[in-house]
């Protein structure tokens, strides 16, 4: 069971209902839960998505209404792509998808990954327009690579790439390592 705890920007464009949405305790699997946010860029919506144990961050830029209504999906195909970017192995990736086979949603509940989240949508916007023209339909994996190897005080100045090779190595038992 993977949980997606969302903002209420997120949640309002969903359109999911309170009485809906998921009550009960995180997963223990700390790639089971991620935290969604919803930021405006050159008057597109952009998903971000930050893993709390991790920093491992995800950024679905000029996505639609009827896209962001699909959360798990859009979700899903995010992780297995950024996956594949970084190098990981098929099975791997596929053990770390499978997580999310059935889905939850709630709320917010650690301002930390919100945080992260706030200081990631600084960066991208700084390379929208210092890289990407100012276009968020040309931003592709190079920004998520840049975006992943910013190092974290709360992660002890270690970035969320490290940090998920360290979760795919003790867990997963992956052997290989994101190129810097």
């Amino acid at each position: 069971m993977g949980l997606l705890r969302c903002t209420q920007k997120v949640l309002t464009e969903v359109g999911i209902k309170a009485a809906s949405l998921h009550e009960g305790d995180d997963p223990a699997e700390e790639l089971a839960l991620w935290y969604s946010n919803l930021i405006h860029l050159a008057r597109k919506k952009t998903l971000i998505f930050t893993n709390p144990a991790t920093c491992f961050s995800l950024v679905v830029p000029a996505v639609r209404r009827a896209e962001v209504k699909d959360l798990p999906t859009v979700f899903v195909n995010a992780l297995a792509s950024a996956l594949r970017f970084e190098g990981v192995a098929d099975e791997t990736a596929a053990r770390v998808v499978s997580l999310f086979e059935v889905t939850h949603i709630g709320k917010t509940k650690d301002r930390r990954p919100l945080g992260v989240m706030n200081d990631l949508a600084k960066h991208i916007e700084a390379h929208l327009y210092y890289d990407y023209a100012g276009d968020p339909s040309l931003m592709d994996g190079r920004l998520l690579k840049k975006l992943n190897r910013i190092p974290w005080s709360g992660l002890k100045f270690q970035t969320g790439a490290e940090q998920l090779g360290h979760v795919l190595r003790e867990r997963y038992g992956w052997e290989g390592r994101f190129a810097r």
